[in-house]
C-alpha cells in the first residue's frame, strides 16, 4: 500500500509539474513569436495610425474610420483573408516608438519613405507617389520659375519639428531662417504662418495643400517644379521581413487587378495629387 501511495504521488507530482511547464513553454513561445506567426495564429493585424485627410478619416458621430490609407489597409488585409484592428491612435512623432515597442504590428498611417526613419522601420509598398511644391503668397513673385532663391536668410519657412517641410528645408535650404511648430502641430498651421505673414513659404504635399485651399481660397500659391517626390508607404519593424513582404505582396496584388486605382480615384479631389505606381511590364501587341 505504501509504495502504490509513493507511485500515486509522483505521478499527480509529475503531472502538476508538467502543467506548469507546458503552461511557462507556452507562454514563451506566444511572448516570442514574431508579428508574421501572430497574425497567422490570430488571423488579425494589429494598426497604429493617425489621422489626417484624406488618408484616415473619423467620423465624430459614429466613429467609424475611413480614408485612402484606411481602405488600403483594409483590402490589402482582405486578400490575405486577415482582419484588421485599428488598436491606437498615436502622433507622428510617437509612431515608430509604438511599432518598435510592439503595440501595435503596424503603422497604417501612409508616411513618406523619409530619411529620420529609415534606420528603424522597412517600408511597405509604395501604395502611391506624392510630389511636395513649394507654397507661397498668391501676390510673392520673388521665387517664380527658381525656388533655390529661397535658400537665402532674408527668407523664412515654416515647418513643423521632425516634419517633411523640416527635413527639406535642411537638407536643400539650410540657408533660410525657420519658423518651427511644436511636434503636435497640425500642418494647417505651416500655411497659416504663410497666409499671415509670419513665414515667406512652406513645403506641403498636394492634396493637403488642396484641401487648405478649399477652406481658404486664394491664400496660397504653389511654385513648380516640385522640390521633392516621395513614396507614400505603411511602416513595420526592421526585424519582420516575413510579415513584410507578406504584405508587399498583397499590396502588388491590388496594383495589377486595379484596386489600388479605385481607391485612389474615390479620395482624389485634384488630379495629380496621387501619382501612380509604374507597372513592371510591357503589354505585348
Amino acid at each position: 500500500m505504501r509504495t502504490f501511495l509513493i507511485i500515486v504521488s509522483a505521478v499527480i507530482l509529475s503531472l502538476f509539474v508538467g502543467s506548469f511547464v507546458y503552461k511557462d513553454d507556452s507562454e514563451n513561445s506566444v511572448a516570442n513569436e514574431s508579428v508574421y506567426e501572430r497574425v497567422m495564429r490570430t488571423g488579425k493585424i494589429r494598426c497604429g495610425y493617425y489621422y489626417y485627410s484624406p488618408a484616415l478619416l473619423k467620423d465624430e458621430k459614429t466613429g467609424q474610420i475611413t480614408g485612402l490609407i484606411h481602405d488600403t489597409v483594409e483590402e490589402a488585409a482582405h486578400v490575405l483573408n486577415l482582419e484588421v484592428e485599428w488598436v491606437e491612435e498615436v502622433s507622428i512623432s510617437d509612431a515608430v516608438t509604438g511599432l518598435q515597442n510592439r503595440r501595435y504590428d503596424m503603422v497604417c498611417a501612409g508616411f513618406y519613405e523619409r530619411p529620420n526613419v529609415m534606420k528603424q522601420v522597412e517600408f511597405v509598398g509604395p501604395l502611391y507617389y506624392i510630389t511636395v511644391n513649394a507654397y507661397v503668397r498668391p501676390d510673392d513673385n520673388r521665387f517664380d520659375n527658381d525656388v533655390s532663391k529661397i535658400n537665402d536668410p532674408a527668407y523664412t519657412i515654416s515647418s513643423v519639428d521632425g516634419s517633411i517641410p523640416d527635413i527639406i528645408a535642411r537638407e536643400s535650404f539650410a540657408n533660410a531662417k525657420s519658423f518651427s511648430l511644436p511636434e503636435l502641430a497640425p500642418y494647417s498651421d505651416n500655411m497659416l504662418n504663410v497666409d499671415t505673414g509670419k513665414a515667406d513659404v512652406t513645403f506641403v504635399e498636394n492634396s493637403v495643400a488642396n484641401e487648405y485651399l478649399r477652406n481658404n481660397p486664394d491664400t496660397l500659391k504653389k511654385l513648380h517644379p516640385p522640390v521633392r517626390t516621395f513614396p507614400v508607404t505603411l511602416h513595420v519593424n526592421k526585424d519582420e521581413m516575413a510579415f513584410k513582404t507578406m504584405m508587399d505582396s498583397a499590396v502588388r496584388h491590388l496594383h495589377n487587378n486595379g484596386q489600388m486605382e479605385k481607391i485612389i480615384q474615390k479620395y482624389e479631389v485634384q488630379s495629380g495629387d496621387y501619382l501612380r505606381v509604374s507597372k513592371p511590364f510591357m503589354l505585348g501587341e
